[in-house]
């Protein structure tokens, strides 16, 4: 284990530059098989050579990470913190799986999502719950390395838009009820996941619905007050298509968040497009009135940002 608690304090050490462990992961008989062949060589690349000025991580050239992962391809660059990676895992034969590489001054971020990926894991050995599983961690060139298994990468709005009308509905009732498992497994944990949306939602298999995994605890905290506290100046967690009325008006929260980004996924499922469409909070505070009615005074005048946002509340008298 590379991260833990002791005394309530979070102590982490970085993962190993000399990959003994990822071997160790490969299994024992694998890594006689090495030994016998004398073929346990460490591929040696210079330092700095797959990081830019920005401390980036890019790819230069073949690569074999942690003298057992050879990259494949590039899923993708688009993330703040880092890449998504492709590869192959030379230790267990046609075994593909998915390395996210955080830049370097996203490292923190690694270790808090590996803490509660271990912590998710110690409790559910038979991943019951249904989320992600975490594989290994190393570093590579100062980079904070992770290790997924391999799901089809894509989100699940995108899978729906290949779903006939007639299947929709039992569809996204499938949905709903793994979804709603894996909130009431990360409730019973006292976990946030805090970013839920269709990007971290994906398939193991492609036609197989039951097969859905939440992905991306980057963003993760636990429901204690002195994590969620952290938020309090300026109540920047979720994304902002899938984030919950109080988080905008900035009033205290907790779990329930994720329930409401659950609901915004669902009614996107069945339109095609996110219930609450804007550019901006207000504007999305706005879709949200046009179809909830204003929201209620009472509740949303404790919160920080209520006088910028007041025109959006009042007395709801919307049907049911």
């Amino acid at each position: 284990m590379f991260a833990g608690r002791s005394n309530g304090q979070i102590r982490s050490v970085k993962p190993p530059r000399i990959h003994l462990s990822s071997y160790l992961t490969g299994g024992l008989k694998k890594l006689y098989s090495h030994l016998k062949n004398d073929c346990l060589s460490l591929a040696v690349y210079r330092k700095g050579q797959f990081t830019n000025d920005e401390g980036h991580f890019y790819i230069s050239g073949s690569c074999v990470m942690a003298s057992r992962y050879r990259i494949i391809d590039l899923i993708s660059e688009k993330g703040q913190s880092g890449v998504l990676l492709k590869a192959e895992d030379m230790f267990r034969e046609d075994t593909i799986v998915v390395i996210k590489v955080l830049h370097t001054t996203f490292s923190q971020l690694g270790i808090q999502e590996t803490l509660c990926l271990q912590q998710l894991r110690t409790v559910d050995p038979d991943n019951i719950s249904h989320t992600l599983r975490l594989l290994n961690i190393f570093t590579f060139d100062d980079h904070y390395c992770m290790v997924f298994e391999a799901l089809y990468p894509e989100p699940i709005n995108r899978i729906f838009h290949q779903i006939s009308r007639d299947k929709l509905i039992p569809s996204i009732r499938k949905v709903a009820i793994r979804l709603l498992t894996i909130l009431g497994f990360l409730q019973q944990q006292n976990v946030i996941h805090a970013d839920l949306k269709p990007d971290n939602i994906l398939l193991k298999k492609k036609d197989d619905l039951g097969s859905l995994k939440v992905i991306d605890f980057g963003n993760a905290i636990h429901h204690i007050h002195k994590e969620v506290s952290l938020y309090y100046e300026d109540f920047e967690v979720q994304t902002p298509l899938y984030r919950a009325p109080e988080v905008i008006f900035g009033i205290p929260f907790g779990s329930e968040i994720d329930i409401w980004s659950v609901g915004c996924i669902l009614a996107e499922l069945y339109a095609g497009k996110p219930l609450f469409l804007g550019g901006d909070e207000k504007s999305i505070v706005k879709k949200m009135t046009e179809v909830l009615g204003l929201l209620p005074t009472h509740v949303f005048q404790k919160g920080k940002f209520y006088s910028e946002l007041k025109s959006f509340t009042g007395t709801n008298t919307q049907e049911n």
